[in-house]
């Protein structure tokens, strides 16, 4: 038998290469740590690994670059900051500079400081270097600087033409043109017609006269009551009183006795009442309101003199007995005379008045806005200055000496007598003032000596007494020359008369008589009355009935006639019509002006416009709007029922002379000059509104010697016209009206340039007029694209009187002339950054720019070499500390305050390298925020490709491991598989 193979062995053989293999490999990727050692581990992860290989190194070197970066921007951040902090030093010395407590040499010594510090400044920016690279000075251009520079005189700023002015004359007033002037002032008839047809003036008619007519009767009839006096007992009639009219009377049969407040008829004798009666009429007759009286028996007819019916004119009258003393004289009181003393004299002594300097006003002249000719201003009204009080009239005199029992007389109503000793001062039983010589008194104000009554009750007199350590003062309570102390010396006696008395008179008493038969007044007839006939007031009516309509053709129509013309109403008031839809044109301005001191009420169609926009027609509108302005003088007429509509001008009053009074239509023309911007527009076809830009007019005062008002079209976005200096800085007498034409207004077209120059210019204009003396306005027509420039003065300044008042008068009036002419002119400064490459990407288009702005002084100054430098801001002169340190002023515009502030040229400078600074820093956060993201990048990017190349130890240890094990076993088994076979044939052998 013969074995030909060992198939188990075989398997083995083949098992234990294989462990043999992997113990190979997985000892090879532990001993480099790479499970990927060349293509043949792992094509694919290789070339991926490669690659992530080529981009580790590059990120390196980005990271290398960005920090070289960054640190080039730390010092030109470290440069600025020092710049920074010089500028802060400068600004701290210039305020100090500004200071007037310091001298000229003190201001000197300040300048060499702040020279030294700019030379510092200077070469910061000049020295500032990175590896050799300027840091700090520019080497690309980063925009344009402007600037303003002042010139000793004005010039035609280049360029600023644009053919805006006909050129009409070639010079006037000895000044080269081209020029073109303004229309002359005008005022002539005109006509409206909706409103007198074709006339310029009507006559008002139908005026008449009132006319009075007296009615019968042509007199009164007076009217009569009767007093039936046949039911009294004539004994019981004495005693008793009546009133009629204001009178009383009493009937008495004894005159003697007395009645108080009553008149007495007698009725003594008389023994019926027939005789009474008689006795009464003849009494009263003639005593108001009797006119008349007649006796029928023993009744009584009264006439009074007036027509009052159903009136009592009797009724009964009382008074009680009474007795009253009559004559007597009251008790006058006496005083003891003393002599006159040994201290006073007979004298009077008076207060001064104040005295006073009288200051005339104080004034000066000036020119009056609304005329421009000179007028008187008062500066102070004129004063009176006070150089002394007024003062009281004083008497002082020491009295210790004074012989006690003397006494003094004071205004001849105060009588003053001395004693020995301090009893204070007082009235004896007398009323005379008493005194000790050695009293003390404090002010005390003396009474008048009565000679009726209580002697010690009278009135004071003005004059106080004060005593004090022997010395008495007399002080009178008023100030001023009109008071006056008058002493005589000693007091003259007086006898006290006893009082007389009256005699007594009684009086009797009235008992009222019964007058209820006297009848009320009746048959009175007052004179007919006057009936006034009516006049007519004068009058004109305005047929309007043509515009009984809301239809817009006939609105504009009616406008159109009316706008610009003034109606003089029948009172002589002047009502001109003006349209102010658009509030910026001339249609707005009245220029209807009857003459210097002439006032024109304004009527806006306006009004007429919205009101038949809300339905009302044009004819009613206008009525209501006439009436609302005068109703005395305008009133509607119109009749419904003709279907007619008119309006009514009177005369306000009635009478014939109403109908000399006249309605009368004028229109007047100020002077003026319209620039027609769409012809101009038309031949230019201008680029809007880049072309406009720089552009410009001037217009010539007709007055004012050289003063003229430049119109100027700018860039509102130019943070340099901000900083533009005032034109006339040079002395020139100019001034620039501004109109924005970018930033502001937008301007696309032609509609909104002429709405930007009617609005912005008419703006400037009348604060320019605030707060100088020139006459100038602006309106514009956004519709037919025009511009007005007009005088404001309502009369020709060219026609007498006014040309002889006004010295420097232009030959034509106002003048104007295409292009500016100003003394203060732009200039425009390149603005450099350094501009510095830091590549942080392995593309060459990939990078990082860095700009750092240049920081020399031509930068922070914004000037150019040229035309100055840094020696032109000096603390040596007001008005450069104020260039420097800023200015803020305040003024009123249209009632309003308004501040304005200039920035200082420090300011700036400390802004622009504060954000020179800014930017710096914020790419120096950049460029961190770079490496930080590079640094991310490079470590995501190793783990990466460490993940794809690297091995896993554990993985290959285990599998090595593994291996050697299996290996190990597949030896023993191969042998233990040879051995089987070896016994086998042996057994066989």
């Amino acid at each position: 038998m013969v074995i030909a193979n060992n198939i188990s062995s075989n398997m083995i053989l083949g098992e234990l290469h294989k462990n043999t293999k992997k113990k190979s490999k997985a000892a090879g990727e532990l001993a480099l740590g790479e499970k990927i050692r060349n293509a043949g581990d792992d094509a694919s992860g290789y070339a991926i690994s490669e690659k992530m290989r080529v981009r580790i190194r590059a990120l390196d070197q980005d990271d290398q670059n960005v920090q070289k970066g960054s640190s080039m921007l730390r010092i030109a951040e470290g440069a600025i900051q020092s710049q920074l902090d010089i500028m802060k030093k400068i600004k701290e010395k210039v305020i100090d500079a500004h200071n007037d407590t310091n001298t000229d040499i003190d201001r000197a010594t300040i300048q060499k400081e702040l020279n030294q510090s700019f030379d510092e400044i200077q070469q910061i920016a000049w020295e500032t270097t990175f590896n050799g690279k300027l840091l700090l000075v520019g080497n690309t251009k980063a925009g344009k600087m402007s600037s303003w520079k002042v010139l000793d005189k004005p010039i035609r700023i280049p360029e600023s033409e644009y053919n805006f002015i006909d050129a009409v004359y070639d010079d006037l007033d000895v000044i080269f043109g081209p020029f073109d002037v303004f229309s002359r002032y005008g005022t002539h008839e005109s006509t409206i017609e909706p409103l007198l047809g074709d006339k310029s003036s009507v006559n008002l008619a139908g005026g008449v006269n009132n006319e009075y007519i007296q009615h019968d009767p042509q007199e009164i009839t007076p009217a009569t009551f009767t007093w039936d006096l046949s039911s009294y007992l004539v004994g019981d009639l004495n005693g008793k009183g009546f009133s009629c009219g204001g009178y009383n009377y009493v009937l008495t049969t004894d005159t003697s006795k007395n009645y108080k407040n009553a008149i007495q008829i007698d009725i003594s004798g008389l023994s019926t009442t027939e005789e009474i009666a008689s006795k009464i009429a003849s009494t009263l007759s003639g005593k108001s309101p009797v006119a008349s009286a007649s006796v029928e028996g023993s009744k009584i007819t009264f006439t009074t003199n007036s027509a009052a019916n159903n009136r009592e004119y009797v009724s009964g009258y009382s008074e009680a007995a009474s007795t009253t003393t009559v004559g007597g004289e009251p008790a006058h009181n006496g005083r003891t005379a003393a002599n006159s003393t040994n201290v006073f004299s007979n004298e009077t002594v008076y207060g001064t008045s104040e005295e006073k300097i009288y200051h005339p006003a104080e004034t000066h002249t000036e020119f009056d806005p609304a005329t421009d000719l000179e007028k008187t201003v008062v500066d102070k009204e004129a004063w009176y200055e006070k150089t002394k009080d007024a003062t009281s009239a004083v008497l002082t005199k020491n009295i210790t000496s004074i012989t006690a029992g003397t006494g003094i007389t004071i205004n001849n109503s105060v009588y003053l007598r001395f004693e020995d000793g301090s009893s204070g001062l007082h009235q004896d039983s007398e009323g005379v003032w008493v005194v000790g010589k050695n009293a003390s008194v404090s002010k005390t104000q003396l009474k008048a000596w009565r000679e009726i009554g209580d002697p010690k009750a009278g009135s004071t007199i003005g004059v106080t007494l004060t005593m004090s350590g022997g010395v008495l003062t007399l002080e009178t309570t008023g100030k001023g020359s009109s008071y006056y102390i008058n002493v005589k010396n000693g007091i003259e006696a007086k006898t006290a008369i006893p009082a007389v008395p009256g005699t007594p008179v009684e009086y009797e008493g009235i008992t009222a008589l019964d007058t209820s038969s006297v009848s009320l007044s009746s048959g009175g007839i007052p004179k007919g009355p006057i009936e006034t006939l009516p006049g007519k007031e004068a009058s004109y009516t305005m047929d309007l009935t043509a515009y009984d309509t809301t239809d817009q053709d006939k609105l504009t129509e009616f406008v159109d006639a009316l706008v610009g013309k003034c109606l003089k109403s029948t009172n002589g008031s002047y009502y001109g019509f003006i349209d102010t839809t658009e509030p910026n044109s001339m249609e707005a301005v009245q220029q209807n002006k009857p003459g210097q001191y002439g006032t024109v009420y304004d009527v806006d169609l306006k009004t007429l416009r919205q009101a038949v926009e809300d339905g009302t027609s044009i004819a009613d509108a206008f009525i209501n709007l006439m009436t609302s302005k005068d109703s005395r003088h305008f009133s509607d007429g119109s009749d419904g029922g003709a279907g007619t509509k008119a309006l009514i001008a009177k005369a306000g009053y009635i009478g014939e002379s109403g109908n000399d009074l006249t309605l009368e239509i004028s229109e007047s023309k100020l002077a003026q000059y319209t620039i027609d911007f769409k012809k101009v527009f038309d031949e230019k076809n201008p680029k809007l509104p880049e072309d406009l830009v720089g552009k410009g007019f001037r217009v010539y005062c007709s007055t004012c010697p050289e003063q003229w008002v430049n119109f100027y079209f700018y860039d509102g976005s130019d943070e340099a016209e901000e900083f533009r200096p005032a034109s006339g800085s040079s002395g020139a007498d100019i001034m620039t009206v501004r109109v924005d034409v970018i930033n502001l207004a937008h301007v696309t077209d032609l509609e909104s340039f002429v709405e930007a120059v009617r609005t912005q210019a008419g703006q400037a204009i009348q604060t320019i007029r605030d707060g100088h003396p020139h006459m100038l306005a602006v309106a514009g027509n956004v519709e037919k694209g025009t511009v007005t420039i007009y005088d404001t003065r309502p009369f020709d300044v060219l026609s007498y009187p006014y040309n002889t008042m006004y010295p420097a008068l232009r030959e034509k009036g106002a003048k104007l002339a295409d292009q500016t002419m100003d003394d203060v002119i732009k200039i425009d400064k390149d603005i450099y950054v350094n501009d510095l490459v830091i590549h942080h990407t392995d593309r060459s288009s990939q990078n990082i720019h860095v700009r750092i702005p240049q920081t020399s002084l031509d930068h922070l100054f914004d000037y150019v070499e040229e035309y100055g430098g840094i020696e032109d801001y000096n603390v040596m002169a007001k008005e450069s500390r104020e260039l420097l340190l800023g200015t803020v002023s305040t003024k009123i515009e249209n009632g309003q305050t308004v501040t304005k502030t200039t920035r200082g040229y420090l300011d700036m400078a400390i802004d622009y390298l504060t954000g020179a600074n800014t930017l710096v820093g914020a790419q120096i956060s950049r460029l961190e925020m770079t490496n930080n993201n590079i640094i991310t990048q490079e470590e995501n990017t190793q783990s990466s490709e460490s993940t794809i190349r690297d091995t896993d130890m554990a993985k290959s240890a285990m599998s090595l491991a593994t291996a050697q094990i299996l290996a190990q076993s597949g030896q023993a088994m191969l042998s233990q598989s040879n051995k089987n076979s070896s016994m086998v044939l042996s057994l066989l052998q």
